[in-house]
């Protein structure tokens, strides 16, 4: 079973936001189970670093659609990603920096949460201002 599953529910019918939000899943499912199975920091590294790089191209491509939409709380909702952006690049420089001091259990329970409830609630806020408007 993985550690956060994708279904239905989490469906935009943005195609590209969608596949960003199961590419993000599948990632944190990934760095979970290097975790699991005790594989070295490196590897660990390696995928939290893949992760951050994800987050950050995947907000930039979901505010811009937001942006080119006229999406009105636009402001607040980047104020959301920069928040967990800083959160997300700070547990990757404390693993890059000490490894063996950084537990990654409270970190994937922290990118749980976020991908599930963000996508649930703040992303759906934007859907009806992208969705009725071609892209």
């Amino acid at each position: 079973m993985s550690f956060v599953e994708w279904s239905s529910k989490y469906d935009t019918g943005v195609e590209l936001i969608d596949a960003d939000h199961q590419t993000l899943f599948a990632t944190i499912n990934m760095i979970h189970d290097r975790a699991e199975e005790g594989l070295d920091a490196d590897i660990i590294g390696r995928a939290i670093t893949v992760l951050t790089m994800y987050v950050d191209r995947h907000f930039a491509r979901e505010e811009a659609l937001m942006d080119v939409h006229g999406y009105p709380d636009l402001v607040s909702h980047i104020a959301i990603h920069r928040r967990i952006s800083e959160k997300v690049h700070g547990f990757q420089t404390a693993f890059a920096e000490n490894p063996d001091t950084i537990s990654t259990e409270p970190f994937l329970k922290f990118l749980r949460e976020w991908l599930t409830e963000h996508i649930l609630k703040c992303d759906m806020d934007y859907l009806p201002y992208v969705s009725s408007k071609p892209d």
